[in-house]
């Protein structure tokens, strides 16, 4: 298990890639984690050279957005409740899509 946080680096951007899930974070320390349903992860070491700022950018390019996803839980109880959010917050029907175009995450997870 990675921690986003400590005495020599802290999480300095979250997104989302809204269409598969894919949430990451982005560590002062140039480590990348991804969160899964047992915490977050590493996935990658920016490459020296490259600034953090760049990467944000070029992954805000690639359809990243500003978030984090839904804990395992929170997907359960919207399921049981009807409702459902989307990655960039609307909220819509457990099988919805909102008005950006963005699916429920209980779409996007495939729990329908």
């Amino acid at each position: 298990m990675a921690k986003l946080n400590g005495r020599n680096f802290k999480v300095v951007k979250r997104l989302v890639n809204p269409h598969s899930g894919l949430s990451i974070a982005i560590r002062s320390d140039g480590i990348i984690l991804r969160k899964t349903f047992n915490g977050w992860k590493r996935y990658l070491r920016i490459k020296k050279g490259a600034s953090i700022e760049t990467v944000i950018q070029k992954l805000y390019s690639k359809g990243f957005i500003d978030g984090v996803a839904p804990e395992f839980s929170t997907l359960i109880k919207w399921q049981n409740e009807g409702i459902a959010r989307t990655p960039d917050g609307c909220r819509v029907e457990p099988d919805g899509t909102c008005q950006h175009g963005y699916k429920s995450w209980l779409l996007i997870y495939g729990l329908l």
